[in-house]
């Protein structure tokens, strides 16, 4: 019996893609409009590189049970197949573990399929391709993680989206766009051809204008739909407020700490000015840490500090352990624990106004600009709208700890002219100011 690998035959838009790839191609991003065939392309070229050179082979989404739900338990609507089977037919697969989300091909090489929101699980030895699929809404850290892997095993990486807005995505695609050796498009709607005109007319009736162009059309100015801060980081980007911003030695520093227990620690560093603005100096995120490690990283800057903001849970023992706040004061660190915020949306909202006398230090903070432009509400298919709670993804440690540097500043604990005097905490700790 003889197979076709590519399943089936390649879109005349997809050819110069593969044609790259098959002549060597290390790095590539697709930016290509919505249903043109992008995760196709992508798959067929995992597949056949894969059987052409035995290794190990990953493709990512955004999220672990995105891609069970959408890829390796999806049925294509057309033909009734499995999309598993589509891409990878049974009859080049000699296993199939259900559980990991693993497949192995006749040759021996090994392809799973994972979640970009966990970058630190992504370690292995022996891997020699990566696909990224929406990469716009993936986590950026995993590329950090998989280049020096691919780079030592002469392998090669893939990177596909529609465009949701100038993050993080938008940089690597300029990147490469600027590197002779990989290969980039920018491929609409009408480019493709895909679609016909009458159905993208309805489309274009449908939607908002910057929602259509960048679905259909490429354009990275939209920003991400259902972003959390979508103006408002528009407008921090457009007013210069992602700068070079110095550390101030005649201005004490604040913290601000999301603490990771199943996920990761963020810290924000910042300083306050008169007027309330907000000068972000420094950022860093981490996980499976204790208190001394990061706090010897605060120490390591060398800075003058004021106060470290702890989250409201940072008062509470967990599991027979004093509190991160108790273990703090008991190490000579100068801490508050904010009070809990019931309601996230007046949170939210406040924290938008905040965004608007706020800078960003362009080198040091980049992680966390990137995490306040991927913040999203997350979309409910079935009511189809999105939902008023965020999605919790690699984005919400750096915006939450963020968010408790907003609050700081809101309840005036960071006040020049509150510098050295107590403070009338009654009214914050019930949560009436905030």
């Amino acid at each position: 019996m003889k197979l076709q690998i590519p399943s089936s035959s390649l879109r005349p838009y997809q050819i110069p893609f593969f044609a790259a790839m098959q002549s060597g191609c290390k790095e590539a991003v697709l930016v290509q409009s919505r249903r043109s065939g992008k995760d196709f392309v992508s798959h067929a070229w995992t597949c056949y590189a894969a059987l052409s050179r035995k290794g190990t082979y990953w493709v990512l989404m955004p999220q672990q049970n995105m891609i069970r739900r959408s890829f390796w338990q999806g049925i294509d609507a057309n033909s009734g197949q499995r999309i598993l089977d589509i891409h990878y037919p049974e009859a080049i697969r000699t296993k199939t573990l259900i559980q990991e989300m693993m497949i192995e091909l006749v040759n021996g090489s090994t392809i799973q399929f994972l979640g970009s929101d966990q970058p630190d699980a992504l370690v292995g030895s022996g891997v020699c391709g990566v696909t990224i699929s929406e990469g716009a809404i993936s986590n950026p850290n995993a590329i950090s993680y998989i280049t020096p892997m691919l780079a030592e095993n002469d392998g090669w990486l893939v990177v596909n989206s529609t465009p949701r807005g100038k993050n993080w995505f938008y940089d690597y695609f300029m990147e490469l766009q600027a590197d002779p050796d990989a290969y980039t498009c920018i491929l609409t709607a009408d480019d493709c051809g895909h679609i016909p005109p009458h159905i993208l007319e309805r489309e274009r009736r449908r939607k908002s204008k910057g929602l259509f162009m960048q679905e259909y059309m490429c354009s990275f100015a939209h920003g991400m739909e259902g972003s959390v801060y979508l103006q408002e980081m528009a407008t921090v980007a457009n007013g210069g407020q992602i700068c070079s911003v110095p550390y101030d030695p005649a201005v004490p520093v604040f913290t601000a700490w999301d603490i990771g227990y199943d996920d990761k620690t963020a810290i924000v560093w910042f300083q306050v000015g008169i007027g309330g603005d907000i000068r972000v100096i420094d950022y860093m995120e981490d996980n499976g840490e204790q208190p001394r490690y990061y706090l010897d990283i605060v120490d390591g800057k060398g800075f003058n500090y004021h106060t470290h903001f702890l989250p409201h849970d940072g008062g509470h023992n967990r599991f027979g352990m004093e509190s991160i706040a108790k273990q703090f004061s008991d190490l000579g660190y100068s801490n508050y624990v904010l009070p809990r915020v019931p309601n996230l949306q007046p949170a939210i909202e406040a924290t938008k106004v905040q965004l608007a006398k706020t800078v960003f230090d362009s080198a040091k903070t980049a992680r966390l600009v990137s995490a306040l432009n991927a913040y999203r509400y997350e979309y409910d298919d079935k009511m189809g709208r999105f939902k008023r709670q965020p999605l919790h993804d690699w984005a919400s440690d750096g915006c939450d700890s963020f968010r408790y540097a907003a609050q700081a500043a809101k309840m005036g604990l960071c006040s020049t002219g509150n510098w050295g005097a107590p403070l009338d905490y009654s009214e914050i700790d019930k949560g009436n100011v905030w």
